[in-house]
């Protein structure tokens, strides 16, 4: 699992580097480069319980998927962070916005159309953390791609969408990230 965990990485980083996306810029001080990658992620492990509400909070392994997608994002520089206004996608968001000492930006998943041209324009290197029913979606906008919604109990998937002057690459990492059930 770890070792899984660690390819992963090792891939965001020699990307990164292949599209000089890692110097010692100040790439909070920056606002629109080149290069840029937008990262989409659906919200960790959620508590599901018959009759319960429908903003549950994340499970246990949740939680750890959370903490392990902050450490994965540690060295992959990020100017903003996105979450829909749900319990699961903000807790899945914030350990990697408190450690990346960023505030977590609402949008509206209803929305995605007008938010993947937001997010275009802004040309920022993000995470945008959303649903089973919108991250591939979006990651589709962006990438100029028609990708629809997947199944509810995939949570290892990491879209990254580069954005390099007139060129969109869509890469897709199935990560172990987390723990494991």
């Amino acid at each position: 699992m770890k070792l899984n965990f660690m390819r992963a990485q090792l891939s965001f980083i020699l990307l990164a580097i292949t599209f000089g996306c890692v110097s010692g810029q100040d790439y909070a001080a920056q606002h629109k480069s080149e290069t840029f990658s937008i990262y989409l992620v659906r919200h960790a492990e959620k508590s599901v319980v018959a009759g319960q509400d429908v903003n549950p909070p994340l499970t246990e392994c949740g939680r750890k998927r959370a903490e392990s997608l902050n450490h994965f994002f540690k060295t992959v520089p990020l100017q903003a962070i996105y979450s829909t206004d749900f319990e699961r996608t903000r807790s899945t968001a914030h350990p990697t916005a408190a450690g990346k000492n960023l505030n977590i930006q609402l949008y509206d998943p209803r929305k995605l159309e007008a938010f993947s041209k937001s997010l275009i324009d802004e040309g920022q290197s993000a995470l945008v953390v959303g649903h089973s029913n919108t991250t591939a979606v979006l990651a589709g906008l962006l990438s100029q791609q028609n990708l629809g919604p997947y199944d509810e109990d995939i949570y290892d998937r990491i879209y990254q969408v580069v954005f390099h002057e007139n060129d969109i690459q869509l890469n897709l990492f199935h990560s172990t990230y987390g723990c494991m059930d």
